[in-house]
């Protein structure tokens, strides 16, 4: 919109004040040019801030929903941990379904095994 307004507002003076040989229909066509080039400004405004505006509340709108379906998601996914048995396929966590808890050895155990060994 700017690109085309400056040079228009040049050209209209230019035909309106600088030209040498001018018949009574130039001036008139002069004025009716500026007259739509500032008609094409406030137009132009207008539209461009609308535009903004638009587009700022459909982005608004957009993360809204954005952020509430990740809200939505990351309550869900809380609510299934606690709800959840306790099924948890982590080894390393003491407790858990499939950990190995190291039990120290009675006495006649260890010199069982102890006897094992010395025989082979």
């Amino acid at each position: 919109m700017f690109l085309t307004i400056f040079p228009q507002t040049v050209l209209a003076v230019l035909f309106l004040m600088i030209q040498k040989r001018k018949l009574p229909v130039d001036r008139i066509f002069a004025y009716c040019h500026i007259v739509f080039i500032a008609l094409e400004l406030i137009v132009g405004y207008r539209a461009i801030n609308r535009i903004i505006d638009n587009k700022t509340a459909r982005f608004a709108v957009e993360f809204g929903k954005e952020q509430q379906e990740q809200h939505e998601r990351e309550n869900a996914t809380l609510l299934t941990r606690r709800n959840a048995p306790d099924s948890s396929d982590d080894y390393s966590r003491p407790g858990g379904r499939h950990s190995v808890e190291m039990q120290p050895l009675s006495t006649t155990t260890t010199r069982r095994l102890h006897d094992e060994r010395k025989r082979e």
